[in-house]
């Protein structure tokens, strides 16, 4: 039986210096059937030479600076797979990370999605310099972790494009229409907290607050 193509998009802003690393995660994973897809949302940096580095079994993508939702949308777009996953520049896939989320899709047809547990850890910063910490493993119900049929991806609908917020409002769509997950008890995702991530330097705190109220008025309107 023919491997299932899994593509992996990797959206990347100024990720010269972590990049490598996250594509490595990716191609040591030990299965064959990979695609692997950069978008190098407009980066001022190396990125995209790291990107390149990999031909050709990285392909690179470059566009404007969009978000990480427009650079997702592009790599979607691109993609060839029937089975999708998405990866950070700045984090890592463990060891078997795919290979258990495969297998949890392989014996659960009814699946149409799989998450795992995320491990955060912190990159020459220290965890007192955030008023709130993250727990250093927890369940990952993040773009990093999933492990999604393309089918019932696109049943979801790609994501919208805003600076934060584009997992929290996509994995609502996903809920309300019927999509089923399931989370493998292993950490898949190591999140690296080095200081410029988009979710502490975006100037604009209240990006998930009209993310949950964007939820919260589309529910209304369909009658939930």
């Amino acid at each position: 039986m023919a491997l299932p193509l899994v593509s992996v998009i990797i959206p990347a802003y100024n990720a010269e210096r972590f990049l490598a690393k996250a594509i490595d995660s990716v191609l040591t994973q030990g299965h064959d059937a990979l695609e692997v897809i950069v978008v190098d949302d407009g980066s001022t940096d190396g990125t995209a030479n790291v990107a390149r580095r990999y031909d050709p079994e990285v392909r690179l993508l470059q566009q404007l600076n969009g978000g990480t939702g427009a650079a997702r949308n592009a790599g979607v777009q691109a993609a060839s797979g029937e089975l999708l996953a998405f990866l950070d520049a700045d984090d890592i896939w463990t060891e078997g990370a795919l290979e258990a989320r495969l297998a949890l899709l392989d014996t659960e047809p009814q699946l149409h999605g799989v998450f795992g547990l995320v491990e955060t850890f912190y990159d020459n910063v220290s965890a007192e310099a955030y008023e709130v910490k993250a727990e250093a493993i927890a369940a990952g119900q993040v773009a990093g972790t999933l492990l999604i049929r393309r089918d019932a991806f696109l049943q979801a609908g790609m994501f919208t494009d805003v600076r934060l917020g584009e997992f929290i409002e996509w994995y609502a769509r996903a809920i309300d229409a019927g999509l089923r997950f399931e989370t493998v008890p292993l950490v898949i995702l190591q999140r690296r907290i080095h200081g410029a991530n988009t979710t502490t330097t975006a100037p604009d705190r209240t990006a998930y607050l009209r993310a949950m109220q964007s939820i919260i008025a589309r529910r209304r309107a369909e009658g939930r």
